[in-house]
């Protein structure tokens, strides 16, 4: 597509004689209207996209912190407690958080699980000894 005023004309004596120069501003114009709508018709969309390094990182917990992590966790009582606290406290790392929350997703599954083997066994206890009686 050429960038002239020309787009419908092939020869110039074709082109409209414009009597004052408003008449020949609105022709300007219009072409100028069109062309930019041809153009944008060829003009692939902008597509946005994902960009990580936009996003700060936080910093990963270290391995140090990991070690006493998993020590803290071994002593019965206080991993209950301190996963509570790193799960739902502020100023801990996400990736601290997000083990913590899942431990305690985890716990509540296993207890529920418990409760009813327990059940179950203790239902079928009773009524083996019932049958005895």
């Amino acid at each position: 597509m050429d960038n002239n005023n020309n787009n419908y004309y092939q020869n110039s004596d074709q082109q409209p004689q414009y009597n004052n120069q408003q008449q020949q501003q609105q022709y300007y114009n219009q072409q100028q209207q069109y062309n930019n709508q041809q153009q944008s018709y060829y003009q692939p969309q902008q597509q946005n996209y994902y960009q990580p390094n936009q996003v700060p990182l936080e910093e990963p917990v270290s391995l140090g912190d990991w070690i006493l992590t998993l020590i803290i966790m071994a002593i019965p009582c206080v991993n209950l407690i301190m996963m509570f606290v790193w799960g739902f406290g502020s100023g801990v790392k996400t990736s601290k958080k997000n083990y913590c929350r899942a431990m305690l997703v985890f716990l509540l599954i296993a207890v529920v699980f418990y409760l009813l083997i327990i059940a179950l066994l203790g239902s079928s206890v009773f009524g083996f000894l019932r049958a005895f009686s």
